[in-house]
């Protein structure tokens, strides 16, 4: 592989770090015009060529799964094998991007964690230095898979390797969705505070990096955690209900405006249900400790 393709690659990597903050308008658009120059790429051997095109691939196969395309995900992804064999940074980008996306069809369409879990461990042990927010990503939902087999021991070894990668990528963004899921799997131990520690952690980044869904779901999971310590600590039961309040609060604050902006939109309101009746619980039963019917509404 030489000076034409590393330009390439560089052009594609580029691509995937705008893409994935969210930063490329058009990516089909901009994917098609980095495919347009996979064939001129011949011209410098047909290694540099076949790692473009199952680069271009998996690319394809990823904006599938963003539009809940998983039956072609699978299919792009499965059947996506280089002519010759990939070296570098093309063998790392490749391996780790496949493993990533089969194992995402697994836990998302079909909900099989006990499945999906290999493929993401892959990813994480084909990644290197070109790769640490693909192999972040991969942690991440080995870490959510871990948790739903009940391993949440094993999902906070999981998420603090996510949490390295993130922060080699530098990705504070990210690095905030790893401490979150770092409390998460604390609260699941019933580690309160340490559960407390980690989430306030990710809220102080979502709000830095302005992540008004971040800060939405790790609010109303603070708020959950305050309520629990105020069960265990009914001398300070009212201290611990009123930083309830406070994050609670704060989540409904944050939670409307993203109503107001998905409200038209069937799959993000479908996407976020969830979310929805978890807020509306921490609401109620709130309302029902500080005896406030106006709570309810």
């Amino acid at each position: 592989m030489g000076p034409a393709f590393i330009r390439w690659l560089n052009e594609f990597s580029d691509f995937q770090r705008r893409r994935g903050a969210g930063r490329v308008p058009d990516p089909t658009r901009e994917l098609k015009v980095l495919a347009d120059k996979v064939d001129s790429l011949a011209l410098e051997g047909l290694d540099s060529r076949a790692s473009a095109a199952c680069l271009v691939e998996l690319e394809r196969a990823a904006l599938c799964i963003e539009r809940r395309d998983y039956s072609a995900t699978w299919t792009i992804a499965w059947n996506c094998h280089p002519s010759i064999a990939l070296i570098g940074v093309a063998r790392e980008l490749f391996h780790c991007n496949r493993e990533l996306l089969l194992g995402n069809v697994l836990l998302i369409r079909d909900a099989n964690p006990s499945d999906a879990a290999p493929y993401f461990r892959r990813a994480v042990t084909a990644s290197g230095p070109a790769t640490p927010l693909i192999a972040g990503n991969a942690a991440i939902n080995l870490g959510i898979c871990q948790s739903l087999l009940d391993s949440p021991q094993e999902a906070i070894l999981s998420y603090q390797v996510a949490l390295q990668r993130y922060e080699l990528a530098e990705r504070p963004d990210k690095v905030a969705v790893a401490l979150h899921s770092i409390g998460n799997a604390h609260r699941l131990l019933d580690e309160v505070h340490e559960a407390a520690h980690f989430i306030q952690e990710a809220i102080n980044l979502f709000v830095q990096e302005k992540d008004d869904m971040g800060i939405w779901q790790a609010a109303d999971d603070l708020s959950r955690t305050f309520l629990t310590i105020s069960a265990q600590q009914p001398a300070e039961r009212d201290r611990w209900i009123d930083l309830a309040s406070k994050m609670c609060d704060m989540a409904t604050a944050v939670g409307t405006e993203i109503w107001q902006a998905i409200q038209h939109d069937e799959g993000r309101l479908a996407d976020l249900s969830d979310q929805f009746a978890n807020h509306a619980t921490t609401r109620c039963e709130l309302a029902v400790l500080q005896e406030n019917p106006i709570g309810f509404l």
